[in-house]
């Protein structure tokens, strides 16, 4: 699956809100929130239409955050979380920024823990 790096429009947002409403653990954004985010990689499915995407930001002291890595429900199974989680993380460490993930989500921390991170179930580890 490729990915690509640009800002969501805001019909993609829509569909990304409206997906992450219906997702257990999830309090959900805003479209004008998604919107918001300025390193944004982007999956398409076979047509063009938006399948997912991953939306990270950069926090201070060379920390970035993954925010939300969301596929759409008739996407899912297909790895395309996989693929914007591993571009998302390559395209930060090639910046060299150290990656920060804070969820609940016992999916999520699965998935994480697979992808090399650290699991600390100390809210002052966090970098702000």
């Amino acid at each position: 699956m490729e990915t690509e790096v640009r800002p969501l429009a805001l019909s993609e947002a829509r569909l990304l809100a409206d997906a992450l409403r219906d997702t257990p653990h999830v309090l959900g954004y805003l479209p004008a929130e998604l919107t918001a985010f300025r390193i944004v990689r982007v999956a398409r499915a076979p047509g063009g239409a938006l399948a997912g995407a991953c939306l990270c930001r950069d926090l201070a002291g060379g920390w970035s955050e993954i925010s939300l890595c969301c596929v759409l429900p008739q996407h899912r199974g297909r790895g395309i979380g996989r693929a914007l989680l591993d571009d998302a993380l390559a395209d930060l460490r090639a910046r060299g920024r150290k990656v920060y993930v804070l969820s609940r989500t016992p999916e999520v921390i699965r998935w994480m823990e697979r992808a090399g991170f650290t699991l600390t179930r100390n809210p002052l580890a966090a970098p702000w």
